[in-house]
This record gives structure tokens, C-alpha cells and sequence, in this order.
């Protein structure tokens, strides 16, 4: 391992890139198809992110060689950063990012399809106006994919104005009784679910009275780094080494 700054800099990004792959690639599959479906139907995929969000939206928004169909919305107010102090200064920037109804002003400037989708870009899914600008595409029926850090988001303090986090306005939407579903258990049952790509969680039972067998199998290789190290699943214990 090199002990240079810059390689220090490259391993570590290298280090996250692993990280998203294990641990995002299902839900980086599922956007894509999104977007083609939205696309492919002959609609848009319209972007939204403030600050330094709009660099991704600028990184997407077509250009020689690359593909049509995306869209992007983005307000100089909140993503103009020529000046730190002073007129058009960053404190102006950051107030408005947070200003509840402002993304509401902004969509009521657009006609949306249904056949649309919605992409947002946020690192911490904090700020009023990104949150909702996901809760007013979600209520026009669009798809939402939501950018965001996990980690950043749960580190910081939800706004109680905005009432919600960006990853909330999501899980506010797939946890919509359409979209569950909830098994009665009786004797004999045998259930088996993708640990991994499912939102899950155990209802109540009597645990004197009735006994659950839990069986996990990984079925190629152990889900990202937080089970680095972990012997395989389906290798008997006798078998793992010491």
C-alpha cells in the first residue's frame, strides 16, 4: 500500500466504489430500469438537486454521444455558488435550500406525464426543498429514485417543518399496504425471502408457546463488508477453519 497522499486518496475511493457494488447493485439495476422504462415510453427522467447536487444532474444531462431523455431541473438560487459572501453568497444559497414550499413553486412550472420519473440528488436528504420535490413528484405519480448517503441522513437532525428525510418519503411509499405483505403464520409453514433485497422485519409471537427456525444462505459470496470475515453459510461448522 502506497504512502502517498494521492494513492491514500485513489485507494480510498476505490474502497467506497467496492462498497456501492456489493451493497447497491440491485437498487442501481432497479433505477436504470426506471429510467429506460420512462424513456423507452417516450418520457422524461427529470433530475432535481441543490448545492453540489447539481453537479451529478449536469454530469447526466445529454451531450455528444450520450443519451437523450433526461431532464434537468435545477435553480440558480440554490445552485449558483460563484460567490460566497455577499449578493447571490452562500448563506442566501443554503437558506433557500431549506425554505418548506419552495419545491412546490418549482414543479407547479412543469407538465409531468405519467410516464415520467424522477430522480433527486441529495448527500444528506435533509434539505425541505429536495424532500419535497420527492413528495410532490410521488403525489403527480411519478417514480422517485432517490441519490443519497445513508450514513450522512440518519447523522443529522430531521427539520420538523419538512417532517421527513428523503430516504422517509421513499420508505413512506413502499411500505403502502399494496406494496406489503404480511404472513399468518400456522403450523408447518416454510418462508423464504431475498435477505438482501427486501425491506423486512419479524411481527410479534409468543416465543415460550411457539419456536421459529431461522436458516441463512448466501448465495454468492458474503453480502458487503459488514460480514467480511464471516465463514460462508453453507459450509458446515465442523469444516470452517480456525
Amino acid at each position: 500500500m502506497s504512502t502517498h497522499a494521492g494513492s491514500r486518496w485513489i485507494e480510498a475511493g476505490i474502497e467506497i466504489l467496492n462498497k456501492i457494488q456489493q451493497t447497491q447493485s440491485e437498487p442501481i439495476e432497479r433505477a436504470s430500469q426506471i429510467c429506460a422504462e420512462a424513456i423507452g415510453a417516450g418520457g422524461f427522467v427529470h433530475l432535481f438537486g441543490t448545492g453540489h447536487s447539481r453537479i451529478p444532474v449536469e454530469e447526466m444531462f445529454p451531450r455528444y454521444g450520450s443519451y437523450p431523455g433526461f431532464h434537468p431541473i435545477v435553480e440558480l438560487s440554490m445552485t449558483f455558488h460563484t460567490q460566497v459572501v455577499g449578493a447571490n453568497g452562500q448563506r442566501q444559497a443554503m437558506f433557500i435550500e431549506r425554505m418548506p414550499g419552495l419545491a412546490e413553486v418549482i414543479l407547479s412550472n412543469f407538465k409531468f406525464a405519467p410516464k415520467d420519473a424522477l430522480m433527486a440528488f441529495s448527500a444528506s436528504g435533509l434539505g425541505a426543498v429536495v424532500v419535497e420535490m420527492a413528495r410532490g413528484a410521488r403525489r403527480r405519480g411519478l417514480p422517485v429514485i432517490a441519490v443519497t448517503s445513508v450514513a450522512q441522513s440518519q447523522a443529522g437532525e430531521v427539520d420538523e417543518q419538512v417532517g421527513a428525510r428523503l430516504l422517509d418519503e421513499l420508505m413512506s411509499h413502499y411500505t403502502r399496504p399494496e406494496f406489503v405483505y404480511v404472513h399468518e403464520w400456522t403450523q408447518g409453514d416454510v418462508l423464504v425471502w431475498d435477505n438482501r433485497c427486501l425491506v423486512h422485519t419479524a411481527t410479534w409471537y409468543d416465543a415460550e408457546k411457539e419456536q421459529r427456525m431461522m436458516w441463512r444462505t448466501t448465495v454468492r459470496g458474503n453480502p458487503g463488508v459488514l460480514y467480511a470475515g464471516e465463514a460462508r453459510s453453507w459450509v458446515p461448522r465442523e469444516q470452517v477453519p480456525a
